[in-house]
């Protein structure tokens, strides 16, 4: 586990200005910026339209091997970014995104987003934060 600070200056280190602008912190991070669980997560899940991930790909952001089910982007040792989350569409959360306290200036996915996105993934290690999210959107 990683304090998710480090996690957000290390992906504001790895970004041009013009990346930072453009994508999004999704995963669990909105959910430990919300203040629904601990400092604490595996890693930095950012969400990037089509034409920043093909940019990050370009200028050197190799693709995940270990992820052949969606394209990934490595841009730090614990730092990805997504192209397509299941669920959701870039645009969708793009739009009610926001700069929050604590996300180094990173916009950061609505928790109704991120809940859409585990909804739809449905996986066994996601439950416990479906739950949070469903107790914190009532």
């Amino acid at each position: 586990m990683k304090p998710l600070t480090s996690l957000l200056e290390q992906a504001a280190a790895a970004l041009d200005a013009e990346s930072r602008a453009e994508v999004i912190v999704f995963g669990s991070a909105p959910l430990v910026l919300a203040g629904l669980k601990p400092e604490e997560v595996n890693d930095l899940d950012l969400f990037a339209s089509e034409a920043t991930f093909e940019r990050l790909h370009r200028a050197g952001a190799p693709l995940d091997a270990s992820r052949p089910d969606m394209p990934v982007l490595r841009v730090g040792p614990s730092i990805e970014v997504f192209k397509t989350w299941p669920g959701v569409t870039f645009e969708e959360v793009s739009s009610s995104a926001v700069v929050a306290r604590g996300s180094h200036g990173f916009r950061v996915a609505s928790l109704s987003h991120v809940l859409a996105y585990k909804l739809a993934t449905n996986r066994e290690k996601d439950q416990p934060d479906i739950a949070l999210l469903r107790r914190a959107l009532g």
